[in-house]
C-alpha cells in the first residue's frame, strides 16, 4: 500500500467542488481497410490485461479515511476487473457525435471507490478531421490524483508502444506494492500518527511563514501582479469542450531558430497569449492590461519525490500589450528563464514546503476555499493555462491498429476556464484546447483565431 501525497490529494480535495480533476486522453485510430471494425471487446480486453502491470496503480484503489483525519491510501484491489473499465459506444456515428461523447466523459463523475480509469471505445466514426473513410476512437479517461501529464505520457508510451511489456516496465510500475490493509486499520495508524503530523506542522509551518515574511520584505515585493479580469476568470459552469489545432513542425523549428534564447514553448506562449487578446477584442472585451498564464515547472530530477504530481505551477506574463512577436517572445523568454531559475533554487532551499507538512484536514478546508470554489475571485491569480510536454510524442498503436491522432480534455476550475496543452508529435506541433463551454460557445472560432495567431507570427519571424 502506498499513503497519497499531499501534492497529490489536493486533486481529490478541489475535485470535491466545482473543479474537476479528470483528465481525458482521446486516441484517434483509422479503421484497416475502410470497413467496420472488427475488434471484438474479448481481444481489448486482453490487450488491457496485458498492459495493467506497466502500473500497479492500475489495478489498485483509493481508501478514503473518515473526515479526512489523513491523507487516503492506495492499496491493491482484490475484486479488480479489466472488464469493469471498458466500456464500448456503439451506433455514434458521426464526428460531432463522437466528440460530444468524448466532452460528457470529462464531466462524469468518476468512481474512485475502484481503480480511477476507465477505457471507452467509440467504434466506426465518420467526418473525423483530416482523415479519410471510418475512423475508432480510443479514450483513455483518469483522475488526475494518480497521473500528472508527465507520468500520464510516459505511461501512454508503454501503453500504446508495443505487444510486450517489458520486466523493466513491469519493475519501473511497482508503486502501491502488495501490502494491503482495512480502513479502520488505516484510520487507527493515522490517529496514531496525528500528534507528530500536528506538531510537525506547526513547527515547520511557522519556518516557512516566517521565512515567506522575510523574502517579502527583502524584495519589497507586497503584492501580486494584478492581471485584467476577463471571462476565461469566471465560475465555472461546464461542461467542458474541445479543440484541437495543429502546426507545421519545421516551421515551428525555423521560427524557434531565429529567435535569439526562446525555446518551442516561449513560441507558443506569444501564440496562444495573441489569440486570446484577439478573442476577446472581438467580442469588445478588450483586456484593460497584458494578460497572463499559468504554466507548471516540472520539479523532476531537482529532488527526490514519490509524488504522481510533480510541478511547480508559475504565472508567465504574455505580454499581449506588445505588439511586435519578437518583442514580445524576447520578454517572454526572459521571464520564463527567471521563473524556471526561481524554480530551481527554492526547491534546492527548501526540504519541504508547506503542502508538503500540511494535514489532510487543513489542505481538504483550503481546498474549499480555494479560488477554484464557489466564486469568482475579483482578481485573477491568471488568466489562461498553458501546458507543454517534454519529448517527442509518439502515438504508437491498439491492438494493432496505428494512432493517427490524439487531443486531451483538460481539468478546468472557477478562476481558470481555458486551459492548453502543447506537445511535439515528430511530424506536428499539437495543441489541444479545453474550454467551459458556458464562457465560449464556439470553441472552433477561437481554434480559427489561434491558426491566424500562428500565421501572423510565422510572417513576421521567417
Amino acid at each position: 500500500m502506498k499513503q497519497v501525497t499531499a501534492r497529490d490529494a489536493a486533486y481529490l480535495y478541489l475535485g470535491d467542488g466545482n473543479a474537476t480533476a479528470t483528465v481525458v486522453s482521446c486516441q484517434i485510430l483509422v479503421n484497416p481497410s475502410g470497413r467496420p471494425l472488427e475488434l471484438t471487446e474479448d481481444v481489448l480486453l486482453e490487450w488491457i490485461g496485458q498492459r495493467v502491470c506497466i502500473s500497479d496503480l492500475f489495478n489498485s484503489k483509493l481508501i478514503r479515511l473518515p473526515a479526512d483525519i489523513g491523507y487516503p491510501y492506495w492499496v491493491p484491489d482484490p475484486d479488480f476487473s479489466a472488464a469493469a473499465h471498458l466500456q464500448v459506444h456503439r451506433g455514434v456515428g458521426t464526428w460531432s457525435s463522437a466528440l460530444a461523447l468524448v466532452e460528457q466523459f470529462g464531466d462524469t463523475t468518476m468512481d474512485l471507490s475502484h481503480a480511477p480509469w476507465l477505457v471507452h471505445l467509440i467504434p466506426d466514426v465518420t467526418g473525423v478531421p483530416g482523415q479519410c473513410g471510418l475512423c475508432s476512437l480510443v479514450v483513455f479517461r483518469f483522475h488526475h490524483i494518480a497521473f500528472d501529464g508527465v507520468t500520464s505520457a510516459t505511461l501512454g508510451e508503454k501503453v500504446f508502444g508495443g505487444d510486450v511489456v517489458s520486466d523493466t516496465a513491469r519493475a519501473d510500475g511497482r508503486v502501491v506494492g502488495t501490502d494491503t490493509a482495512s480502513r479502520a486499520a488505516l484510520t487507527r495508524r493515522e490517529l496514531r500518527r496525528g500528534p507528530a503530523i500536528w506538531g510537525r506542522f506547526a513547527k515547520e509551518g511557522a519556518k516557512l511563514v516566517r521565512a515567506s515574511r522575510q523574502q517579502a520584505r527583502a524584495s519589497g515585493r507586497h503584492q501580486h501582479r494584478v492581471w485584467p479580469v476577463t471571462r476565461f476568470n469566471q465560475v465555472f459552469r461546464g461542461p467542458r469542450t474541445a479543440g484541437y489545432v495543429r502546426f507545421d513542425r519545421d516551421d515551428v523549428i525555423r521560427m524557434k531558430s531565429r529567435l535569439e534564447g526562446a525555446t518551442v514553448n516561449d513560441l507558443m506562449l506569444s501564440i496562444v497569449g495573441q489569440a486570446v487578446d484577439e478573442y476577446l477584442r472581438r467580442n469588445d472585451e478588450t483586456p484593460e492590461s497584458s494578460l497572463s498564464a499559468l504554466v507548471p515547472v516540472s520539479t523532476r530530477g531537482m529532488r527526490e519525490a514519490d509524488a504522481a504530481n510533480q510541478f511547480v505551477p508559475v504565472v508567465v506574463d504574455l505580454v499581449t500589450t506588445e505588439a511586435d512577436p519578437r518583442v514580445r517572445i524576447s520578454l517572454i523568454a526572459a521571464e520564463t528563464a527567471r521563473k524556471k531559475i526561481r524554480v530551481k533554487q527554492k526547491v534546492a532551499e527548501q526540504t519541504a514546503g508547506f503542502i508538503d507538512i500540511v494535514p489532510a484536514p487543513v489542505l481538504r478546508m483550503l481546498g474549499s476555499r480555494s479560488p477554484h470554489r464557489g466564486k469568482a475571485p475579483g482578481r485573477p491569480r491568471f488568466n489562461v493555462v498553458i501546458t507543454n510536454l517534454p519529448g517527442v510524442a509518439r502515438y504508437g498503436s491498439v491492438c494493432g491498429i496505428a494512432i493517427v491522432d490524439s487531443f486531451t480534455l483538460q481539468p478546468l476550475g472557477t478562476g481558470g476556464t481555458l486551459a492548453h496543452a502543447i506537445s511535439d508529435r515528430g511530424d506536428h506541433i499539437a495543441m489541444s484546447i479545453t474550454v467551459d463551454s458556458a464562457v465560449m460557445p464556439d470553441i472552433g472560432e477561437y481554434c480559427q483565431i489561434v491558426r491566424e495567431s500562428f500565421e501572423a507570427h510565422r510572417a513576421t519571424i521567417i
